[in-house]
């Protein structure tokens, strides 16, 4: 018989884990350094940070010697009191020193030298007041108006400063923002899950447990534990030393993790969703599922009218909300049809209070409203059939003897777990793929269990917090909008960038402009565009037209973003940011990349070792607190922090940027203007006076002494108020809290999908429940593309010693790059096709894109590590500017994906096609 650990084990074991991290506690940063120093002349001085050299936001600790300017960083460490990295940290952390001292670092405002080209590296020094001034002249000899200019933000601003960036757009009513990140990866990748579970940032809001898994299975994703992420690296770990977890990667290529796996399933490229609808076909065809989980948590029960071309949930509307008031359910103690509340409502008791149990099944000829119904689990179990290992073999090239044992395998353990993922974003299924691998984790009951997706503390208590709000009366309207959990958030904002009436001008965000133009003129739209990028080459280029009148992009901001190097793709890019059309071409950044080379004017941000920064949550943890960062090092006097920049060009542009920020955050308003004007009146920063006012709210909320909260911030870089065993046992969700989704249950039918579907009508993409989508390798011809003799499917992925693009000027990275160059830089080709075309390890290889004509070139690496019908590379190089420590070093990923949005976000879908191979 499987034992498994209960909840009640995992707090106990939680509490362990967290044990001294508490308000004011005993143990300090500064004995546990002393500690674990080799003696005692090796410790110098330390501040303790959090990591910005990937989005995990690992807490670390900086070991300086010297005072002032003449104060040097000496090493990185990790910070063995975070909950979640727990003193471990990978090279990229321990290379961040790199950033503050490379030579080629942006350390004074600098604007291009007339003359010159965008894409040349010509600027020259300036002082902050000639280049906001520089930046104002533009703006008025161009008459550029608000909405006609746009933001493009980077991951840092995805990972810590969204509401700030936020802010910035809408206190000068500027209706354009493209996170860089959202498109292959906040959207393109989680945004299927989402629909599931009511989350919008998996990165920050689920950590999978790991280490209580007995059965993990991951698809292909090599980043939670062997490209990004320290502390789900550690996790997986010891679920594998400690646990006899056994572990499954489904990936085209062996990966790193798939190297470490029990079971390496080399998939073809783009049919990973074939292969989880047959885990869900075994799984529900043999009652492998919970049911009690199901029938409780999700809105499996829920009532649906399968008569029409797809299933209308059955539910009572508020006109003027168009919000669910009612669900309808069948009661197995009343055998009857009883009514649920509607949006976030538990549905454990009918709308008159009276407990319900409900039916995941109804009798035959069961009616609702008049209409013959079935509940959403029946209409699932309909569609499941015809989704059979046979089936998936046929698309999968995997045997269907294998898909079925993997289902099987997976369906009958208990905890098993299913990565979340990061990336993705590669074909137009990624995100009904993404929603097929959570409909897996909730089959088997895996939510905010052991061994399953457990929520971050921060998001239970977000989520507590806005309950008890809405339980006191509260109307959801007036809910500060970014401190509403998971998915309702972003819904919420896209209404607002897409509104006109919410902005002066009149004009929606571009990305709303061009959807309509696309829906009128026969096309397809995005249906949830939200800080994408699509359409903006059409409003610099003249195309766009909203409502009769031209809408143009004349100017761009670029924070830490390099879209020319990792928004598909760089020859768009590149001709958007050296148009004409548009004037004004603004980076704030702290390096050369292969964007801000056509910028006008850079204004240099601070590096995270230099910075006084706002608080954090614990974010990734478990656990229920704040963190913040440290400075250890003087920034050079020509910097800025990317906060105080952003409120100095909102001042300069009339926006209320602090009011802003207090609205969208449910801050004081005046305590947070006072504090923001005093600080540009006096040259203070204004980041310093947000995190002040932040402790001083903190402390109040807490209960504690401001002055010692800020002392133990200082002290340790952290303060962990709730520990998850304190967490689990308030908020666990679903069980005690809904998760935020539309009807507080886990939504194997979305009805954020059904909407798309209202709205723009049936496309397989934004079905409410799963369904197969192919992916469109050569638009018309399906499910076997007749393949060339040197013509390949195509798979990417990311090295654990690069973050994306972001790292080449970190010359110790590249450095340790070099070391394995074939297999980290090079083009992965299996030995039997590198032999029938004749290409050698080391020969250099042309590569064109068979859907675009896009070709770039590259150096081949011949392997067994990959599929034979495959090539592979990794997303990390590529840069072209001379100014990057590793330009020239490897091929760019963007040089050969094109600029082809799917249809539910407008991801890129960067492996949508064929390339073919041939010696250069």
């Amino acid at each position: 018989m499987k034992v498994w650990m209960t909840r009640r084990d995992f707090v106990k074991t939680s509490a362990m884990i967290g044990a001294g991290l508490t308000v004011l506690g005993p143990r300090t940063l500064e004995k546990v350094v002393r500690a674990e120093s080799s003696s005692p002349d090796e410790y110098k001085a330390w501040a303790p940070n959090i990591c910005t050299m990937c989005a995990s936001g690992c807490g670390v600790v900086v070991q300086t010697k010297g005072q002032g300017s003449g104060k040097r960083a000496l090493k990185i460490d990790g910070n063995p009191l975070d909950p979640f990295n727990q003193g471990r940290i990978c090279p990229r952390g321990q290379s961040g020193l790199r950033l503050a001292y490379y030579p080629e670092r942006i350390t004074t405002p600098l604007i291009r030298v007339p003359g010159s080209k965008r894409g040349e590296w010509r600027f020259r020094a300036a002082s902050w007041d000639e280049a906001y001034r520089y930046i104002q002249d533009k703006i008025t000899a161009n008459n550029i108006k608000r909405h006609e200019m746009g933001i493009a933000a980077g991951w840092v601003i995805c990972a810590y400063y969204r509401p700030e960036v936020v802010s910035f757009a809408m206190s000068i009513g500027m209706p354009n923002i493209y996170g860089t990140p959202m498109q292959p990866c906040v959207t393109g990748s989680h945004f299927g899950s989402d629909t599931l579970t009511g989350n919008f940032n998996i990165h920050d809001e689920v950590q999978a447990d790991y280490e209580n898994a007995k059965y993990f299975i991951a698809f292909g994703n090599n980043s939670s534990f062997a490209g990004i992420s320290t502390g789900r690296g550690l996790r997986f770990a010891r679920g594998m030393r400690d646990n006899g977890t056994k572990v499954v990667i489904v990936d085209p290529r062996m990966s790193e993790a798939a190297a470490h796996a029990d079971e390496w399933v080399p998939i073809r490229p783009g049919t990973d969703l074939a292969l989880a609808l047959a885990m869900a076909n075994v799984i529900v065809t043999n009652r492998y599922y919970d049911a009690p989980y199901l029938a409780k948590y999700s809105n499996m029960p829920f009532l649906v009218d399968a008569s029409g071309p797809f299933p209308q949930l059955m539910m009572d509307v508020d006109p003027k909300t168009q919000m669910p008031t009612r669900f309808y359910v069948f009661d197995e103690t009343r055998q009857t049809v009883v009514p649920v509340p509607g949006m976030f409502g538990r549905n454990q008791v009918d709308v008159n209070g009276v407990e319900v149990i409900p039916a995941l099944t109804v009798p035959a000829g069961t009616t609702a409203q008049g209409k013959k119904v079935l509940t959403v689990f029946q209409v699932l179990q309909e569609r499941l059939k015809a989704y059979t290992p046979e089936w998936a073999a046929d698309i999968t090239a995997l045997p269907a003897a294998q898909i079925r044992h993997i289902a099987e395998e997976f369906g009958q353990t208990r905890p098993a777990l299913v990565e979340p993922g990061w990336h993705d974003g590669r074909y137009p299924n990624s995100v009904m793929l993404r929603r097929t691998l959570a409909l897996l984790q909730l089959l088997v009951g895996g939510y905010d269990v052991p061994g399953g997706w457990v929520f971050s503390g921060s998001y239970h208590e977000d989520m507590a917090n806005m309950m008890k709000y809405l339980a006191g009366g509260g109307d959801l309207a007036k809910y500060p909008p970014m401190a509403i959990p998971g998915i309702t958030s972003p819904m919420g904002v896209m209404n607002m960038f897409s509104d006109p009436s919410f902005w002066p001008e009149g004009f929606p965000q571009i990305t709303t402009a061009w959807s309509e133009q696309e829906v009128k003129a026969g096309r397809d739209p995005v249906a949830f565009p939200l800080f994408t990028n699509v359409g903006w080459d059409a409003a610099i280029d003249g195309r766009l037209q909203w409502k009769g009148q031209p809408y143009r992009l004349r100017a761009i901001w670029m924070y830490q973003a390099n879209p020319v190097r990792n928004a598909m793709s760089a020859a768009k890019w590149q001709e958007m940011l050296s148009n004409p059309n548009l004037p004004l071409v603004v980076a704030i950044d702290i390096a050369p990349n292969d964007s801000n080379i056509y910028a006008d004017v850079i204004l240099p941000d601070q590096v995270y070792l230099e910075k006084e920064d706002e608080l954090f949550d614990l974010g990734h943890s478990h656990q229920v607190g704040v963190r913040m960062r440290v400075p250890a090092l003087e920034p050079p006097k020509d910097t800025r922090p990317a906060l105080d920049i952003l409120a100095q060009m909102a001042a300069m542009l009339h926006g209320d940027w602090a009011g802003t920020l207090a609205m969208v955050r449910g801050w004081d308003a005046n305590q947070v203007r006072h504090a923001v004007q005093k600080a540009l009146n006096t040259g203070k920063s204004v980041t310093l006076a947000i995190q002040q006012y932040q402790i001083r709210s903190k402390a109040k909320e807490w209960g504690v002494n401001p002055q010692a909260l800020e002392a133990e911030l200082r002290k340790n870089g952290l303060v962990v108020h709730e520990q998850a065993s304190e967490v689990l046992a308030k908020w666990a969700m679903p069980e005690k809290l809904p998760v935020p989704t539309i009807s507080g249950r886990l939504e194997a039918y979305s009805l954020v999908l059904a909407g798309f579907v209202r709205q723009y009508g049936y496309k397989p993409e934004w079905d409410p429940l799963v369904t197969f989508v192919e992916p469109n390798w050569k638009p018309g011809e399906g499910l076997h593309p007749r393949l060339q003799g040197n013509e390949f499917f195509f798979a990417y992925g990311k090295t654990p010693l690069q973050s994306h693009c972001a790292t080449l000027n970190n010359d110790l990275l590249v450095s340790l790059s070099e070391l394995r160059r074939d297999q980290i830089t090079g083009i992965w080709l299996h030995s039997k096709a590198a032999q029938r075309l004749g290409i050698k390890n080391g020969d250099k290889i042309l590569l064109t894109n068979q859907v675009s004509g896009q070709r770039t070139t590259g150096i081949a690496y011949v392997t067994e590590m990959v599929r034979p019908d495959t090539v592979y590379m990794m997303s990390d190089f590529g840069a072209q500017n001379s100014k990057v420590y590793g330009h020239g070093v490897g091929t760019a990923l963007s040089a050969i994906v094109p600029a082809r949005p799917e249809m539910v976000v407008g991801a890129p879908q960067s492996g949508a096609f064929t390339i073919t191979v041939e010696r250069a």
